[in-house]
């Protein structure tokens, strides 16, 4: 993947955020263009993966990945961790810190939060809100959406994709940096059935990646690449029969719902519902 063939998502931020610089989604200009296949130790440091145990409580894999929004939440698609869908298999940790899955530290999960409209058998919703029984110290976080960040459209867009690959020994993976290419809805409703308008189809470059993996943004600060923030993460797609682009959950219409998981408020207090 050369420069000349990613064109990354750059919105203009006011200069309020430089504030904000050091506290997540830390963005190096020379990592950003150095055509790297995989990450450096210090680059996407709020990508992990989450840990399952299977019914004997004995062998623990690594299936999907999860990004860190803050030191106490992560967030990956609810298929990684409804019961219906992971087949006996239980999520109780997340590992976060290292370039490698085996380098990195594991925190147990505490709470898994799953929107309540979520429904295994469709695409919609299909995030969930994982907090973590102690804080993720010294891991910088991703930085969630701004206002000004809601794109009408993405189409036609090539933009920073970074996850795992899926291999069959998963245990010692990079983190991969690669793109995607954005395709108008119209394609994804042609493939996928039960879609909702704030999905995102895209061709990935490169090996298959494991659900979860990251649509990344780039947020100016004072006109230069400053920070990254969480545009969708890649769906757990459930129907194998699917070929073509991949579909990624788009983040920023339920930012509300995710903050108020994050902020510990009632559920009650937040509508959650598909925007139009």
């Amino acid at each position: 993947m050369t420069v000349t063939e990613v064109l990354l998502v750059i919105l203009v931020m006011p200069t309020g955020i430089i504030a904000e610089v050091q506290r997540c989604g830390r963005l190096l200009e020379n990592q950003l263009y150095n055509d790297k296949t995989f990450a450096e130790q210090d680059e996407h440091p709020w990508l992990g993966r989450i840990l399952y145990r299977d019914a004997n409580q004995s062998t623990i894999s690594y299936h999907c990945t999860v990004v860190l929004l803050n030191p106490r939440h992560g967030l990956a698609p609810a298929l990684c961790v409804d019961g219906r869908s992971i087949r006996g298999k239980t999520p109780f940790a997340v590992m976060l810190g290292g370039p490698e899955c085996s380098s990195g530290r594991t925190f147990e999960i505490d709470e898994i939060f799953i929107p309540p409209n979520y429904t295994y058998t469709r695409y919609e919703f299909d995030f969930a809100v994982i907090r973590l029984r102690k804080e993720a110290q010294h891991i910088q976080p991703i930085c969630l959406p701004e206002s000004g960040e809601f794109a009408p459209t993405l189409a036609g867009q090539n933009v920073e994709v970074i996850g795992f690959e899926v291999r069959t020994n998963d245990t010692s993976i990079l983190r991969r940096k690669t793109s995607a290419h954005l395709v108008v809805h119209s394609v994804c409703e042609e493939q996928y059935k039960h879609i909702s308008p704030h999905q995102i189809c895209g061709y990935v470059r490169g090996a298959a990646l494991q659900p979860g993996a990251i649509l990344a943004g780039v947020r100016l600060v004072n006109g230069e690449p400053g920070q990254y923030y969480l545009i969708g993460h890649l769906l757990a797609k459930f129907d194998s029969l699917v070929s073509g682009a991949d579909l990624f959950m788009y983040i920023a219409p339920y930012i509300n719902w995710i903050h108020a998981r994050i902020n510990g408020l009632n559920e009650s207090h937040i509508v959650l519902k598909a925007p139009i």
